[in-house]
């Protein structure tokens, strides 16, 4: 199944919704409805993603050290992947 971003997000409910907001720390939306909150995340999202990887990534690879057996040049592959998946959504 080939989904957007937008296409995603509306598959959550609107409390699945509220948790990706409340986790992205985007204030000022909680009154949206449904709708209006896809269209808001999805914006905000595009806007703070490269930011968010930025910063996740070096705290998600330690993480990934120190929980998995993976060896490092499957990390840097897994995240060039989602790099790859998720830049076209910016």
């Amino acid at each position: 199944m080939n989904q957007n971003y937008k296409e995603f997000l509306a598959s959550y409910t609107k409390s699945d919704l509220t948790e990706i907001r409340q986790y992205w720390n985007f204030s000022g939306i909680s009154h949206l409805n449904k709708a209006e909150l896809v269209d808001v995340l999805e914006q905000k999202i595009k806007e703070n993603l490269r930011q968010w990887l930025g910063y996740q990534s070096s705290k998600e690879i330690d993480f990934l050290k120190k929980k998995s057996a993976l060896k490092k040049e499957n990390l840097k592959k897994i995240l060039k992947n989602l790099q790859k998946r998720m830049l076209p959504l910016i």
